[in-house]
């Protein structure tokens, strides 16, 4: 907007500020003549009711000045008015013709109705023809608009056969999955009700496994079937003998030996029953029977003897059985694994028995008939 006032205002600064500079100028060069003649009193008396009158204009062209900015004000507010009353005048006539284009379209399309029916041909007029593809148009974005707002709205409408078919398929699916979670109820109880039997199965089986064990420790050894049949043999013999006559038997049991009747004379005198039976089963085959003596040699204190066995003398054998001495290395071995011992066995096995037995033959001889058990039953499994 154009303001025609700025150029006044403008040229009044201007002066007033060339005035007042003008005015300083002089008074300087007043105060300097002054000074320099000496009559500063007299010029002051005479030039005060000039000042006076010059501050007194000054004030007036103040006082004009703002009157001036404030009419200045009053007539830019009355512009603003008129440009926007201007404004919506414009935008009216905008209306206006928009109003009369819409009228002559209207009466276009009447015109062409009416040459229509009074059939005097189509209407021709391009400027006509103009207008109404316009409004075609815009019918068309309407309705375009109109479509899509219709499409974004019904997004999630399906139809109601479909919804049917829907609602009967989930019907099914949920009856089928009710029948699936009861099938699977029962087949976790089933489950469960076998874990426990498993539990329970498995515990028996280590009760009956710990049973095992210690009745395979505990169990006495099979009979050795060779040298029973010996023995009922040996038997037989002496029944015979008792029937017959004692030369007869002693005639056919010295048919099998080398050396005849007079070597089993000389084998068999003097022993008892027990170890005719031995001496008759060495003979027969060839093999000598593992006799367990009631005393055993000790081998000494040398350094090539073990530590556990270095002791002078003979020591009583006390027969152990396999059962001792199994007792006897698995105490051995457990007191080893606790301690964490490091020592050879042989070193062990001494400190083992020292700390038992404080006398030193009874340690030799808990030592050498462990050590003779071990000899004796070395062929058993259990020992092994």
């Amino acid at each position: 907007m154009v303001r025609p006032y700025n150029n006044l205002l403008s040229l009044i600064h201007h002066g007033y500020h060339h005035l007042l500079r003008h005015l300083q100028a002089y008074v300087r060069k007043l105060r300097v003549t002054e000074v320099t003649s000496g009559r500063t009193p007299s010029l002051a008396r005479n030039w005060r009711p000039k000042i006076k009158n010059y501050l007194k204009k000054l004030e007036e062209e103040e006082y004009e000045k703002e009157i001036l900015r404030d009419q200045l004000a009053k007539v830019e507010i009355a512009l603003e008015e008129e440009h926007m009353r201007a404004t919506e005048e414009a935008e009216e006539r905008k209306r206006l013709e928009a109003h009369f284009l819409e009228a002559k379209v209207e009466a276009g399309g009447l015109k062409k109705k009416l040459e229509m029916y009074l059939g005097e041909g189509p209407a021709t007029d391009p400027q006509l023809l103009k207008i109404a593809l316009s409004k075609c148009r815009e019918e068309l974005s309407s309705k375009t608009r109109v479509l899509q707002d219709m499409e974004r709205q019904y997004r999630e409408v399906v139809p109601r056969a479909d919804f049917d078919r829907l609602q009967r398929k989930f019907a099914a699916v949920s009856n089928s999955h009710k029948q699936v979670t009861m099938v699977h109820d029962m087949l976790k109880d089933q489950h469960e009700t076998v874990l426990a039997a498993h539990e329970k199965v498995v515990a028996e089986r280590d009760g009956l496994r710990e049973e095992n064990q210690t009745l395979r420790r505990a169990a006495t050894p099979r009979p050795d079937w060779n040298r029973s049949c010996w023995k009922i043999l040996f038997l037989i013999v002496n029944k015979l003998s008792r029937t017959i006559s004692n030369q007869i038997s002693l005639c056919r049991v010295a048919e099998y030996l080398e050396g005849g009747i007079s070597r089993w004379r000389e084998l068999s005198f003097g022993k008892t029953s027990e170890q005719m039976v031995d001496v008759l089963i060495s003979e027969l085959t060839g093999s000598q029977l593992c006799v367990t003596s009631e005393f055993i040699d000790c081998k000494g204190k040398e350094p090539g003897v073990p530590a556990y066995l270095r002791y002078e003398g003979s020591v009583r054998n006390r027969c152990l059985g396999k059962r001792d001495l199994m007792l006897i290395v698995e105490d051995i071995w457990a007191v080893k694994r606790k301690l964490n011992n490091k020592e050879p066995m042989e070193v062990f096995v001494d400190t083992y028995f020292k700390e038992r037995y404080h006398l030193e033959e009874v340690r030799a001889e808990w030592c050498y008939s462990l050590a003779d058990a071990c000899q004796r039953l070395a062929h058993e499994e259990q020992v092994l």
